[in-house]
């Protein structure tokens, strides 16, 4: 049978506190310890001493039924963090100077729409389908893609929705045309 880390951790702080706690207080009452150890000693004995007694006082909800609760939705909370943070920084950075990992609908796309933010003008699906000749799904696809790569901005353009780009992809943008224009 397979002992888990948390037993182990428990039994690794347990048992040596159990063996510890009879052999320092001999050698506290024997007076063999420095007498700066012996109070410090004796001071936190008395502190764990009044937790032990404040958690075991008898109210409706006992206070170390309250005390793990808090202590478990604070470890859910960190874990939450823990996880849901770095992937939301991952997506943003993943296309940094790598405008060629773009898929050759994507890449047309963001063309398109860095072509109209130079003639001071945004894209809509509409154009999107008709000028690269793509099919609805394609267009939107793309157009998620860019969107979800923070390269592309989502607006209303009076009758239909319109794209520009952002701060990220006018970079990106403007990358690419000194590559073709070099």
């Amino acid at each position: 049978m397979a002992v888990s880390r948390f037993w182990k951790w428990v039994l690794g702080l347990g048992v040596p506190g159990l063996i510890a706690a009879p052999v320092i207080e001999s050698l506290v009452n024997t007076g063999a310890l420095p007498a700066g150890l012996a109070a410090f000693l004796s001071t936190l004995g008395t502190w764990f001493s009044a937790l032990w007694g404040w958690l075991n006082t008898e109210v409706l909800i006992p206070h170390w039924l309250v005390l793990i609760v808090a202590i478990l939705l604070v470890a859910l909370a960190a874990s939450a963090v823990w996880f849901i943070w770095p992937i939301q920084g991952v997506d943003r950075r993943s296309l940094r100077g790598q405008l060629y990992t773009l898929s050759g609908d994507q890449l047309k796309v963001f063309m398109l729409v860095g072509l109209a933010a130079d003639d001071g003008g945004v894209v809509t699906l509409g154009q999107v389908i008709k000028n690269e000749k793509l099919s609805r799904n394609a267009a939107q696809f793309a157009l998620e893609q860019l969107l979800h790569h923070d390269l592309i901005k989502y607006g209303f353009y009076p009758g239909d929705e319109s794209y520009d780009l952002t701060s990220e992809g006018r970079r990106l943008y403007l990358e690419r045309e000194r590559a073709v224009g070099a």
